[in-house]
């Protein structure tokens, strides 16, 4: 993957840095599973940790890239409205894809509707899943492809812009690829947090995963 540290011209936004965060969850991996398992603690981190949790899964062997089956089974379940259910399967996805925002968004909205989920069970995945939101937030402002804002697979572009920067009409998407990189690009009605009528997201990760794995299946 071609990624290294870049800053916007406009606002100055860090980027994630996929390379540096590679080399951290790689070399000290044993480092990386104490930040996952403080985060599902609900330990409070750095912004930076929460920076390193996110992107650096896509470097995990559990990294699937956009495929969430588990996830979405569960999403499936609590729209036939079988919510402790649908909950009880979203916990068990949780090891699975540890930071899924389609998950925590989905617990956060049915936890409270469970009775033998814990009573501060919606607390603390709004706190999860406001705290993933911000690693995303922190990756760019989404205006062009070069402050584009990073996901770690589709299903996260859209909790993104719907619920946390109140997009709610999506006219159109198309796949934009350049040097290797690859581009979700939306049309869209401007957000309560996003003024724009354009939004860019680099979902080169769940692409170049994809690909590797089709190429490993015809090898």
């Amino acid at each position: 993957m071609k990624y290294i540290f870049r800053l916007t011209l406009c606002l100055l936004f860090i980027l994630p840095g996929y390379y540096s965060i590679q080399a951290q969850t790689t070399v000290d991996e044993a480092a990386y599973t104490k930040l996952m398992q403080r985060f599902l603690n609900d330990e409070k981190l750095s912004t930076q940790e929460y920076d390193v949790l996110y992107y650096g899964y896509i470097f995990q062997d559990t990294y699937k890239g956009s495929s969430i089956p588990s996830v979405d089974a569960a999403a499936e379940m609590a729209q036939q409205d079988d919510w402790e259910k649908a909950y009880d399967m979203a916990i068990r996805a949780i090891p699975e894809h540890p930071v899924s925002l389609k998950l925590y968004h989905l617990l956060v909205s049915i936890a409270g509707s469970v009775p033998h989920a814990p009573e501060n069970a919606t607390e603390i995945y709004t706190n999860r899943l406001l705290a993933l939101l911000g690693a995303i937030l922190r990756s760019g402002d989404g205006t062009c492809k070069e402050t584009a804002f990073w996901v770690n697979t589709i299903s996260d572009e859209y909790i993104f812009m719907r619920n946390y920067l109140g997009i709610d009409n999506i006219k159109s998407q198309r796949l934009y690829e350049e040097n290797d990189i690859y581009y979700d690009v939306f049309e869209i009605d401007p957000g309560a947090r996003y003024e724009e009528t354009e939004i860019w997201f680099d979902v080169s990760p769940s692409i170049d995963y994809m690909s590797q794995f089709f190429e490993e299946v015809r090898d």
